[in-house]
């Protein structure tokens, strides 16, 4: 089903809502100072490996993640982001799927 299909359907939705509620930590979000919320683009495209590192051509997909994890997360982590401060992280492909959740962001290496 695609991400326009999948909206459509009602029972679907209303499904997908509840999961991510019951899975939701509710306490770490009452104590939350900045949620960040980033989406990735993890369309057929992003298996094209046309970006260079270390010598080599790499899919634009683990070029995404290692920027994320390089370029956006470990300098937060170097300058002592509080604990307090999260992330999400949902991947588009044909539907969005949540990777990470209000996590802490020392998480986002584990992606």
């Amino acid at each position: 089903m695609n991400s326009f299909a999948a909206l459509q359907d009602t029972d679907a939705a209303d499904e997908a809502i509840r999961d991510a509620s019951e899975a939701f930590d509710w306490q770490r979000a009452a104590v939350c100072t900045q949620h960040s919320i980033l989406v990735l683009d993890a369309s057929g495209s992003m298996r094209e490996a046309d970006c260079h590192s270390h010598g080599r051509n790499i899919p634009r997909i683990e070029a995404l993640y290692d920027a994320l994890r390089c370029g956006f997360v470990q300098p937060q982590l170097d300058a002592g982001i509080p604990p307090s401060e999260l992330v999400s992280v949902v991947r588009m492909q044909d539907s969005a799927d949540i990777l990470l959740q209000c996590a802490p962001f020392a998480d986002v290496a584990d992606l």
